[in-house]
Parts: C-alpha cells; structure tokens; sequence
C-alpha cells in the first residue's frame, strides 16, 4: 500500500477508535468471530467436539498469559471429546430460512462448441420438409407429430429413469405444451392455409419475439444487434421462400405467428426456470408431456392413420430418432446460450430446406435465394457478436 494511503487509513482508525473503548471492543469481537471459526471447523473434522465460549474472566485470563495492554481477549474456543449423554445441540432453523442466493456474475464467454452443437438442431430440422413429403406424403400431420413426441419421450424416459416432482410437474406440461403441442398443431395448420413461403417467413418472426420476450420476462436487455439480427434474418428467409403470387390468408397468417409466439415464450420459459435436470432429462419430460397433450387432438382431428409401408416406416423411424437427439442439443443450448442468440439459429432451418432441396431434389436456386442464403448466414453471424461476453448465472 502507498505510504500516502497508509497515513490516511491510520489516522481514520485514531479519530474512530482511540476514545472509545466500547467501539475498540466490539471491534475485537467481530474481527475474532471469524477467526475463530477455523480452529473449530478443523477440531471437528478430527472427530472433536468445539465450540466458541464467553463469561470467562477476561482480566485474569490476560494476567495469566501476560497480555499486553492493548490486547483483549473477547472469545475462547473450547476444544475437547464430547461426554456421553451431552446434551444435544439446540434446534437451528433450516438453511432455506437463513440463507438467501443471490446471482453473481461470472464469466463464461459462449463457447463456440456450444453454438455449433445448438446449430445442428435447427440444421437437422430442415431435412424433415424432404422427410415428409418424400416419405410420409399425405400422412395425417397432428398424427405425425403425436407419435414423433410420445414414444420418442416414453423411450427417453425409460433410459434416465426419473420423473418429473413438485412444481417440474406442472412445468413440464408447461413447457412441452410451448415447446411442441402448440407449436406444432399450428405450424401444421399454417402449412395446410399458406403457401410454404409465406408459413415460413411469418414463422420467423420467431427470433424477433424472443428478443422482447427475454426482456419482459428475464430482464435482459433489448440489443440493437440483436433486433436487426432478427429483422435480417426475417428478409433473408423471404428471400429463400417467397414465392411470387403467394395468396396470403388470415387464418393462416394468425395460426403461423401463434406458433411463433408459442415456441418463442418456451424458449424463454425454459431458461427462466433453469431446470435442475440434464437436457437428456429436460427432454424426455417435455416430449412425453407435448406427446400426451397432442394425442387427443390427433384422434379428434385427423382421419385414421393409414397402413405404413417401408419408406413410410422409415420415415417415422427417421423424426423420431433425430427429433430425440436434437431436441437434447437444443435444450442444451436453451441452458447455455442467450435465449435471442439460440433463436436465430431457428433460421438455419429453411435454409437446411432449400439446400437439401437443391442438393437431393434437383431444385434449382435463383439469385434471390442465394443472397437470402448469405442474409440469413449474416443475421445468425450478427445475432451471436450481439450475445454479451458475460453471462449472469444464479448460484
């Protein structure tokens, strides 16, 4: 320390202490309370019974150990074995009554792993546009969905073995009702009213949502990168997937921003309540829930299922094994990265579409689809440089 400041934190301690003798004293006994806690906690950990003691005669204890003038003994600390039949300790009240967490920051910069392994989900869910209508044409949708749900979470809960307890009870119907019930029957009905062009860019107003919805419901603030992340990806997936003529319909247009805003507040939701589960577990809770609240709407609203030859097999083979592993990497992400920059990777989903399209299909690409292929690479790009070198995680 400074010589400067050494002179300073002197005299403050004079002008506060040298003339009075209660405040000298109280200040011995906060400074030794702490200390004295280490000779107890390691006399305990030796199989010893401690503990801290006052009421002594504090005048003969310095005439005994030749204490100087300035030096008060405030506490001793009683080390010893404990007798048979002692008395047992006094009843304390319950941690959760004394103790309060508070969040502290710390540093943890997104890895770019943790992205990457986020991005395959929405990348993965593109292929399932070619995976429906190649495999499963005409195939009852709410049907697809509630057996691409149920048993893929029946399955993933056989393998982690734990259930969903106390308020993760109701949670995960929560959660699975945002994630996949809701999202899913209106995203069916969008495609069934709109053209998929339209479907798709009114669906990506998804990130834009989440950006307002994170600051409402989780406090973060609203970036100005994140909000034109968001705006250039929108015009990034027109350009993949507008068509010209496309006929808009009300309907439609209100069923694909109901999805939207349903997957949005999941997303949110999810890192709100901050599971205290694996995503393996989070999964398997949301996908059973979502399965179990879309099974009725199947068997209310869809026509019977059709007999399922090979291709269609494979097919539901397909959507149920990666619907399970992408969904872990997603909510893995959810848990890790900010609720906007997880989002805007949902735009990596068209894009997969029209790749696949142009790569197995033999669909060409225009011009415009190209520059909304490099507008959506740009957004996702922006939305992440958007994300704070510091995250705030509740300890």
């Amino acid at each position: 320390m400074p010589p400067l400041a050494v002179g300073s934190w002197v005299a403050a301690v004079e002008q506060t202490y040298a003339a009075d003798a209660g405040m000298r004293r109280d200040e011995a006994i906060r400074s030794a309370t702490p200390g004295a806690a280490f000779p107890i906690f390691a006399a305990q950990a030796h199989g010893l019974a401690s503990c801290p003691m006052v009421g002594f005669d504090a005048e003969r204890l310095a005439r005994e150990f030749a204490l100087a003038a300035d030096e008060i003994p405030v506490l001793l600390v009683a080390v010893g074995h404990a007798a048979e039949g002692n008395r047992p300790q006094k009843p304390r009240l319950p941690v959760a009554q004394i103790l309060t967490t508070l969040q502290q920051p710390e540093v943890d910069m997104p890895k770019p792993t943790d992205i990457l392994l986020t991005a395959l989900a929405p990348a993965v869910w593109g292929s399932t546009y070619i995976v429906a209508t190649e495999l499963l044409p005409g195939a009852p949708p709410l049907s697809v969905a509630a057996i691409r749900a149920l048993p893929t979470g029946l399955i993933l809960l056989l393998l982690v073995r734990q259930l969903p307890k106390g308020d993760w009870l109701w949670r995960s119907f929560v959660l699975g009702a945002l994630n996949f019930t809701v999202f899913w029957a209106l995203l069916f009905v969008a495609a069934y009213r709109l053209p998929g062009g339209i479907a798709a860019t009114v669906g990506a107003v998804q990130p834009l949502i989440v950006v307002f919805a994170a600051s409402a419901v989780l406090g973060t603030r609203i970036r100005v990168l994140s909000v034109l992340a968001a705006v250039m990806g929108m015009a990034g997936v027109a350009l993949l997937v507008l068509q010209d003529g496309a006929v808009p319909d009300m309907p439609g247009i209100a069923a694909a921003l109901g999805g939207a805003f349903s997957m949005a507040f999941g997303t949110v939701l999810t890192r709100k309540w901050r599971p205290p589960v694996s995503a393996l577990v989070l999964t398997a809770w949301q996908l059973t829930a979502g399965g179990l609240l879309l099974l009725p709407l199947a068997l209310l609203l869809d026509p019977p299922m059709p007999p399922l030859d090979a291709a269609n097999a494979a097919g539901m083979g397909y959507l149920v094994l990666f619907t399970a592993l992408t969904y872990i990497l997603w909510f893995r992400g959810v848990a890790r990265l900010e609720p906007a920059a997880v989002s805007s990777l949902g735009f990596l989903s068209p894009l997969t579409a029209i790749l696949l399209g142009w790569a197995i299909l033999g669909q060409a690409l225009s011009a415009s689809q190209m520059i909304g292929a490099a507008v959506v690479v740009a957004s996702i790009w922006l939305s992440q440089r958007a994300t704070p070198s510091r995250q705030v995680h509740a300890r």
